[in-house]
């Protein structure tokens, strides 16, 4: 086959490609129903070899029409993110003729709806005095585990599963700037990851568009036991110097990323929050919310 009408046959597909998504994306715009970028890609198989071929048309367009986010075109992710806290969770009036609206509890989890926007409102019990504490875990199982403690350190729990989706970090951009209409209080939303580059990667995305403090795990509260460190890996080095040259270092947010970073490549050393399920605090209380607690009332 020749080189030019292999050209205009990859030319054609991905037309057809672009011709599909479009149809999928006015259909369910005129329906006022939202799709997942997974339901495009099953609903188009014989166009498309994998999920990542559909996502990328998907992005193109979303460029291409000008919009600031798929959601725009009614395209939302797989939910990903969970929550477990009392609060509500109700999106705009307008936005559905019969709008859902989302009751959480803390110590059950509710799956981070995918079509959240800056126009939803959060409703939570006044504090009365003091603030909420929002704790944002990287990893599943260590959320799991929050859950089941007798204590939970915080009265909202969120979880993305390792890097944060569209959703996730839009809801903790929404806990972010919340303010309780009765005392004015504000919320004290705190992470809880891996004391390794990954780990302060995952908090910096989250960091893009909300205020999270760092809360653990840190490599020097292990270093003055001598347990639970781990040397780092190759790829993990590899990965800090990365995010080390990423860095602008002119913005205050930056020098803590900084350096937690430069601790990590100087020392040598990393710890997984599951170090802490053996940490022993001052008090003499052991345990992953022991160490949380202990960490949350030192600021």
């Amino acid at each position: 086959m020749s080189s030019c009408r292999l050209t205009v046959l990859c030319r054609r597909k991905h037309a057809a490609q672009v011709l599909r998504v479009l149809e999928l994306i006015q259909r369910n715009l005129l329906r006022g129903t939202l799709v997942t970028k997974r339901d495009i890609y099953y609903q188009s198989l014989s166009l498309f070899p994998s999920q990542s071929a559909s996502d990328r048309i998907i992005s193109q367009l979303v460029t291409l029409l000008g919009c600031t986010d798929r959601l725009e075109l009614g395209i939302v992710g797989s939910p990903r993110g969970i929550l477990s806290g009392s609060l509500q969770l109700s999106p705009p009036s307008s936005s559905s003729t019969s709008p859902q609206v989302y009751n959480c509890t803390l110590g059950q989890t509710t799956l981070i709806p995918t079509e959240i926007t800056e126009a939803w409102r959060i409703d939570l019990p006044c504090p009365h005095s003091g603030h909420h504490v929002v704790l944002i875990v990287e990893k599943e199982a260590v959320f799991k585990h929050l859950l089941q403690a007798t204590t939970i350190p915080a009265q909202i729990l969120i979880t993305g599963k390792g890097y944060p989706d569209r959703a996730t970090a839009k809801l903790v951009q929404l806990l972010s700037n919340h303010r309780c209409s009765h005392c004015g209080s504000g919320m004290d939303v705190r992470g809880l990851f891996d004391g390794d580059p990954y780990g302060v990667d995952v908090w910096r995305q989250y960091r893009l568009h909300s205020a999270v403090r760092w809360v653990g795990v840190d490599v020097r509260d292990f270093e003055e036991k001598g347990e639970g460190l781990v040397g780092l890996r190759n790829d993990e080095r590899r990965t800090a110097v990365r995010l080390l040259r990423g860095l602008s270092g002119n913005k205050e947010e930056e020098q803590e990323v900084k350096m937690r970073l430069t601790e990590m490549l100087l020392g040598g050393y990393k710890v997984e929050i599951e170090a802490a399920y053996d940490f022993v605090v001052p008090a003499g209380e052991k345990g992953l919310v022991a160490y949380m607690e202990h960490k949350l009332a030192r600021g």
